[in-house]
């Protein structure tokens, strides 16, 4: 209801407030091909939305009067925050020794997906969504233990 709405974005402030305090204080060069890896990821996300919506991307800057160049440069400051946010939360998911086991991804993939109306047995995730339900899980547990460590005044 209303208040988990509002516990929820009260977390997810939190945890941007905790990633944001880490990677402030993190003033690493972002080697240029990793700011474009993370520009390539952008624009697939991008691509992927638009999709769904019956528009190709081409058509999109066609429409804003724009191009995927300019589309990289604009973003260029945001990948690099992007990129190095990343490699924090990577290094600290490292050092902690955070993982997730395929019996955890497929308890959250069984616990996400609708029971079969037919009475059948619920489809087993393919390795595409282990891979990425393991990596949401990894990032829930990095972010509890952000959160519950980040000192809260």
């Amino acid at each position: 209801g209303m208040t988990e709405r509002n516990d929820h974005r009260a977390r997810t402030e939190k945890e941007n407030a905790v990633i944001n305090a880490i990677v402030d204080g993190a003033k690493a060069d972002i080697p240029e091909v990793m700011i474009t890896s993370y520009l390539d990821d952008m624009l697939r996300d991008l691509s992927m939305r638009l999709y769904y919506q019956g528009i190709s991307i081409e058509d999109y800057f066609k429409y804003l009067g724009t191009s995927e160049e300019e589309y990289r440069k604009e973003n260029h400051d945001k990948a690099a925050r992007g990129a190095l946010t990343r490699l924090c939360l990577e290094e600290i998911i490292k050092r902690e020794g955070l993982t997730a086991t395929d019996e955890e991804a497929e308890a959250k993939y069984a616990a996400s997906m609708p029971e079969p109306e037919d009475g059948s047995e619920k489809r087993k995730p393919d390795e595409r969504e282990l891979s990425y339900l393991k990596n949401e899980i990894v990032m829930d547990k990095l972010l509890d233990l952000l959160v519950s460590s980040a000192v809260t005044e």
